[in-house]
């Protein structure tokens, strides 16, 4: 059968006003083949929205999260169409409940999709090209984060997932960050402690992701320049790529679009040779008054691995993450050469309440947890602290803040 695309969205054209699903494929010539749409009319729900698509080389998966009036809870459903536009399971795939905002990507053999847990941050199942789910349940992202306020975005590089979401984890209150990890095709989380994309000042949100020759490309909305401002109109457009062992390549981020524009909605795909196409909605004032679409080509990072630069260890101490925390905070550090190493908490007034770390170490990175508690196993009251580490020719104090 010659290969369509489908295009999902939701539909309001019923009296009830209740969003449905539906679609219509669309032929490489850019004919419509159901311009009136096909009611997909899965499951009974009061709410259905967050469609995502991928599919494998027979049918495409379409994932997305419904409520229903018997339940205030989301729950993650998916289900298989195939080229002729039937669904194959009506009665929807149950990928997750209390679970909300999923993606979905493709690796060859099995579908991934991922989501938003209520409680735990973000998880990942696996989906067979039957149908068919692949346990256990995957746990992405730590659970000491705050809470995952965006939905997360996935793709396949040839090798390894990377997904990527953005969350409140208390560097300041409101403020989102944008983390990431990579799982492997067999459902291993290959970095346990998650890859940080993005810190810049105030909040960067929306991340969307594509890749090409083994590296990813990721965009965001990005709020840093309204600093001076500080004007919820002033969002830009930012992009990082990714290699393949998890580096970012451009910590600060690349700027897409001007300083003071109001940016939003990013999304990118693939396009013809080494280049993806990255699209977005900016705010024009003249001649329009209102929203318009942009799009600009972006360069492929092909064949840049970090392999290719040699990662050399340096005695180095990071900033504890999240910081201010509630319950418990990771410390991660590196060690240049084999020494006796030591981590100790302090208070403000300079005295030890907790050693975290005291023995000789072989070079390497490092992380540890804190859980606010000192030598005595009691909880210290809120308030500024000190961690130190100390090794051969190195020390060096960090501050860090505890919040009953």
């Amino acid at each position: 059968m010659e290969p369509y695309y489908l295009v999902v969205w939701q539909d309001y054209r019923n009296a009830d006003w209740i969003p449905r699903l539906y679609g219509t494929r669309i032929k490489k010539d850019g004919t419509v083949l159901e311009p009136d749409g096909i009611d997909f009319n899965i499951s009974d729900s009061l709410l259905r929205q967050r469609q995502k698509i991928s599919n494998d080389s027979t049918n495409f998966l379409l994932v997305w999260h419904i409520r229903t009036n018997l339940s205030p809870y989301y729950k993650v459903f998916a289900t298989r169409i195939d080229t002729a536009g039937t669904v194959l399971d009506p009665g929807g795939i149950l990928i997750g409940s209390s679970s909300y905002d999923s993606d979905v990507s493709f690796d060859g053999e099995n579908w991934f999709v991922c989501y938003k847990h209520s409680n735990i941050g973000v998880e990942g199942i696996r989906l067979s090209s039957d149908g068919t789910i692949i346990p256990p349940v995957i746990q992405i992202s730590n659970g000491y984060y705050y809470f995952t306020v965006e939905p997360p975005s996935v793709t396949f590089n040839g090798t390894n997932y990377l997904v990527a979401w953005a969350t409140v984890d208390g560097t300041f209150p409101t403020d989102e960050n944008i983390y990431g990890s990579r799982v492997s095709p067999s459902g291993y989380d290959l970095d346990s402690l998650d890859i940080h994309i993005s810190q810049a000042p105030l909040s960067q949100y929306s991340p969307q992701m594509v890749s090409s020759g083994g590296n990813f490309f990721l965009s965001w909305v990005d709020t840093r320049n309204n600093i001076d401002t500080l004007s919820d109109c002033i969002k830009s457009i930012y992009g990082t790529y990714i290699s393949p062992g998890g580096s970012v390549l451009d910590t600060n981020g690349i700027q897409f679009t001007p300083t003071f524009s109001e940016s939003n909605s990013p999304a990118v795909v693939r396009s013809s040779g080494n280049k993806f196409l990255l699209c977005y909605s900016v705010f024009t004032e003249t001649p329009y008054g209102s929203y318009r679409i942009y799009a600009q080509l972006v360069d492929a990072l092909v064949g840049i691995e970090e392999q290719k630069k040699p990662f050399v260890l340096i005695n180095k101490l990071e900033q504890n993450s999240p910081n201010p925390f509630t319950k418990s905070t990771e410390i991660s550090f590196q060690i240049r050469e084999k020494c006796l190493t030591e981590l100790a908490i302090f208070n403000a007034a300079g005295q030890r309440i907790k050693t975290i770390i005291k023995q000789t170490k072989k070079p390497g990175i490092y992380t540890v947890r804190w859980n606010g508690k000192d030598t005595k196993g009691s909880i210290v009251s809120s308030g500024v602290y000190f961690y130190k580490i100390k090794m051969k020719n190195f020390t060096m104090t960090r501050k860090i803040l505890f919040i009953q």
